[in-house]
């Protein structure tokens, strides 16, 4: 199933590898902007 996955581009991930990579989710993370139900963002409140 991993190799058929890989073959598509989806890459699992199960944990973090140190903490440079947990400092690279960290902030990928804080890039994201979530809607909430009734269309406003984070951002807009």
């Amino acid at each position: 199933m991993r190799e058929r996955l890989r073959e598509h581009g989806v890459n699992l991930r199960l944990g973090l590898d140190d903490d440079a990579d947990a400092q690279r989710e960290i902030q990928a993370a804080s890039e994201l902007t979530f809607d909430d139900v009734d269309g406003r963002t984070a951002d807009s409140e």
